[in-house]
């Protein structure tokens, strides 16, 4: 078979005295800014027909490096500069490129390095307490915090109480193993079971604290697994506890605040520029069409903020008003369930309808918070043109427009 210009072919592997004077000559005329321990293996593999040079990386690596020592030695001495020593020399003003090549020079590894450990700093300052904010919001004891009945032996360990929230176990337990000492000495995040864990844990003489939720499975029912008594006492203890006022105060990082404040920011300018049922659009939307929109045009509030009629049995829930837009009406919609506290306590996705919102809903005593929004279309109607005339402030807002 010939070989291309340039190119050799070789039926066994290259020895290692073939390749040196080969590698010490590309290393030599490398551009040191260019040049990677990938660029290089594949420009070896070229030379030598295609050989795989995977399995001699460490050796090559460490020919390159000792290449470029004596080539930076040489531009130092030529320079009149002191010479370079030591593994982790580099060339001066010079860069690797590390996405190319994530094993280049120790001396870019360092760079690497300094920088992972500037972020981190930085990061650790913006988590500091002098610069955090707090905020406090109600315990609730759905989702993760639901309360579920414990086995006898699980709740023999956590002080005779048989119905308590996951973390709360989890809290227990710790506590249990530390006031026994039940740490393994040798390993921080392990203990050793005494009579009493060794019912939850049988058959093992070091549990680990990452599987100790996924081992405590087997001693938790749900609400939803336990019988009728037993979901009444549930519903009775969320009732008892919720009626504490629990609050839990969570950290926000500076750089989290800001990042909530602009959001915050942002969905009140929204807001502040959605449709307005009585004049037909906010002082900024107004504001807007008076000098954006040419003199000769009508720009008109279309797609959700276009304003339809609304049906009687919709408008009791909205406060009485005929005109909304489909924004309007499910922001209202939403205030109504949240101050009528129509939510599922136990799913807070799922609406429990009372008398105005099964005449709307088509008498349907429970809905979900995606499912709601199919029934409002035979409570919308497109306006009609006596409808548009008699708001008069829309036809204000078009007549200035």
């Amino acid at each position: 078979m010939s070989a291309s210009p340039g190119q050799r072919h070789v039926d066994a592997s290259p020895s290692n005295e073939a390749v040196l004077p080969v590698l010490e000559w590309m290393v030599r005329h490398a551009d040191i800014k260019q040049a990677s321990l990938r660029s290089i293996l594949q420009d070896l593999s070229f030379k030598f027909g295609g050989y795989d040079f995977s399995s001699r990386k460490n050796w090559i690596k460490e020919h390159v490096l000792r290449c470029l020592r004596e080539r930076m030695q040489t531009a130092s001495g030529a320079s009149g500069e002191q010479p370079i020593s030591g593994g982790n020399a580099t060339a001066p003003n010079a860069s690797v490129n590390r996405t190319a090549d994530p094993e280049g020079p120790p001396g870019v590894i360092e760079s690497a390095t300094r920088k992972r450990r500037s972020n981190k700093a930085k990061r650790s300052q913006e988590n500091d307490d002098d610069t955090a904010t707090y905020r406090e919001s109600p315990l609730r004891f759905t989702g993760l915090m639901a309360p579920v009945m414990l086995a006898p032996e699980l709740a023999a360990v956590c002080g005779g109480q048989d119905i308590l929230p996951r973390p709360w176990i989890a809290k227990q337990l710790h506590a249990y193993v530390r006031e026994h000492e039940l740490r393994d000495p040798s390993q921080g995040m392990r203990f050793r079971p005494d009579a009493a864990l060794a019912k939850l844990f049988p058959d093992r003489d070091s549990v680990s604290f990452f599987e100790m939720n996924k081992l405590l499975e087997q001693h938790i029912r749900k609400e939803s697994q336990c019988a009728p008594e037993e979901q009444a006492r549930i519903q009775a203890w969320r009732q008892e506890w919720e009626a504490k006022g629990l609050t839990q105060r969570r950290k926000i990082p500076a750089k989290r605040a800001r990042v909530r404040a602009g959001r915050q920011h942002l969905k009140e300018k929204a807001l502040g520029a959605s449709f307005s049922p009585l004049s037909g659009g906010s002082q900024s939307t107004q504001d807007s069409h008076r000098s954006s929109t040419p003199s000769t045009g009508k720009r008109k509030a279309s797609g959700l903020a276009q304003p339809l009629q609304v049906s009687e049995a919709l408008s009791d829930i909205c406060g009485g008003a005929r005109i909304l837009s489909r924004c309007e009406v499910v922001r209202l919609l939403w205030e109504y369930i949240k101050k009528q506290q129509l939510q599922d306590p136990n799913d807070r996705k799922v609406i429990q309808c009372d008398a105005k919102l099964q005449r709307v809903f088509d008498g349907e005593t429970r809905v979900t918070a995606f499912g709601m929004n199919r029934f409002l279309g035979k409570h919308l109607q497109p306006l009609q043109r006596n409808d548009e005339v008699g708001r008069g402030s829309q036809s204000e807002l078009d007549s200035e427009s």
